[in-house]
């Protein structure tokens, strides 16, 4: 059942975190795959993302509902 409320820490997974000069829709797709094959069991509901065209295409690649939220803003930190 879908909740009709914010995510808060316990409705979040972080699969990981990879900084690389630039990301394509297949990079993408197979980092979501390394991650998921680290955590057996775990069952992806949705996907935040800012709406990349490079995100899209990974998560049409993996099938993958998604969900708009949020930005560039926490990775450009992650960055620094």
């Amino acid at each position: 059942m879908i909740k009709e409320c914010p995510l808060t820490k316990a409705d979040v997974t972080v699969l990981g975190m990879e900084v690389q000069s630039s990301w394509t829709g297949t990079d993408i797709a197979a980092f979501i795959g390394r991650s998921l094959a680290k955590r057996p069991g775990v069952q992806l509901a949705y996907m935040v993302c800012d709406q990349g065209s490079n995100l899209l295409a990974a998560l049409r690649q993996l099938a993958l509902p998604v969900v708009s939220d949020c930005s560039h803003v926490m990775m450009n930190l992650v960055k620094k």
